[in-house]
């Protein structure tokens, strides 16, 4: 099932991608306790991509992503810390 993304992501060994998930999660975490539960999506994203920022983190909000599977395609956006 081929997947395409316009970004090159780093290979990353199980202990690289440990430490870069906690970080990600734990600025997650922070935008979610300073904004509530209430506030709009592009809120979140803005600020947890400010958060990843002010840490040294690159991000890019709503990268598309296309799966394919013989007729069937579908593109999707996600964020990319």
């Amino acid at each position: 099932m081929p997947i395409h993304c316009p970004i090159t992501l780093p290979r990353l060994s199980s202990q690289e991608f440990a430490e870069l998930d906690y970080a990600v999660m734990a600025h997650a975490f922070a935008a979610h306790r300073e904004l509530g539960r209430l506030a709009d999506e592009t809120i979140y994203q803005a600020d947890f991509a400010a958060h990843l920022g002010s840490a040294g983190l690159a991000s890019q909000r709503e990268v598309p992503v296309t799966v394919s599977f013989r007729s069937f395609t579908r593109l999707d956006h996600r964020d990319a810390p």
